[in-house]
């Protein structure tokens, strides 16, 4: 799951990394799952992204289970050089805690309880104005303001 958009509030212009042409051009010929995932998914929307950084730990979770392979080996360098190097990770902060925290409470008390990373990922993207790109429009269709896009259809 990612949090993803595709351009930054102006609050976050200090620290913005965009996607250069050339590196558009290498997630298109790389035949890897997660090098697929995003060239097709991304390729005509690639411009400027952030992952939250509850995804960041999903994938280093993920990628430190794996035992040691070429495969590893190969993700870790996609993680490190693609997704560390070329992504905004942005943090779970007081005011995304703050908007959860209620959204947790009302969402609990209609008998619905939020996946508590699906919540913190939400929450990062709801209080930095982004767009969640996600296949699983259903994990999040419960909060409230939210906006919500599927980049994979």
């Amino acid at each position: 799951m990612f949090a993803i958009a595709p351009r930054l509030p102006n609050n976050l212009a200090g620290d913005e990394r965009e996607i250069s042409p050339g590196y558009q051009h290498h997630l298109g010929k790389h035949k890897t799952t997660a090098e697929r995932y995003f060239s097709g998914a991304f390729s005509t929307k690639l411009g400027r992204i952030c992952v939250a950084s509850v995804t960041w730990h999903e994938l280093l979770y993920g990628l430190y289970r794996l035992p040691e392979s070429r495969r590893k080996r190969t993700l870790s360098d996609y993680l490190a050089q693609v997704i560390q190097d070329k992504t905004i990770i942005l943090p779970y902060c007081h005011a995304a805690a703050e908007w959860f925290a209620a959204e947790r409470a009302r969402l609990t008390a209609l008998g619905r309880m939020p996946s508590y990373p699906d919540g913190q990922i939400a929450a990062i993207a709801k209080v930095n104005n982004l767009i969640l790109v996600t296949r699983n429009i259903s994990d999040y269709a419960d909060f409230d303001g939210l906006t919500i896009e599927n980049w994979f259809v």
